[in-house]
């Protein structure tokens, strides 16, 4: 049990799915709490409309991800989660973090998750925090 949640605790690569430069959304304040770990593990941001974020190289879609990542955070909007759990994975994701609120079939997504053999924490979600000397991070 305690392994199926180090990528919640510690991931040793972690992907913002929604990562913004506006500092109103989600996808702001998620990306700059990962990317305060970048020293750590690799972060990578996506966004399908911006080449960069808070000065850093986005992919377009997680299919566009060079691996797995171990942690996916999903800030996208809601009639979009099904179709990125989906995407991610087949690339071999198994931990999802999701902040997203109202998203339509909820049950249906978290039973494909857990069929394949991943775990997740939310939609609804508001992070999570990890506040070890030297190694705060915020996910949310």
């Amino acid at each position: 049990m305690a392994a199926s949640l180090d990528p919640f605790r510690d991931p040793r690569s972690v992907a913002v799915v929604g990562a913004s430069d506006n500092p109103a959304k989600w996808g702001y304040w998620l990306a700059r709490g990962a990317l305060t770990g970048q020293g750590r593990r690799t972060v990578y941001l996506v966004n399908r409309g911006a080449e960069a974020i808070q000065g850093h190289r986005t992919f377009a879609g997680v299919a566009d991800l060079p691996e797995a990542p171990h942690l996916l955070v999903l800030c996208v909007p809601a009639s979009e989660v099904e179709a990125v759990v989906a995407e991610a994975l087949t690339l071999g994701v198994r931990a999802f973090l999701g902040i997203t609120a109202g998203v339509p079939d909820q049950a249906r997504i978290g039973a494909t998750i857990r069929a394949a053999g991943g775990r997740s924490v939310g939609p609804n979600s508001r992070g999570s925090y990890e506040p070890a000397p030297g190694r705060a991070r915020v996910w949310g």
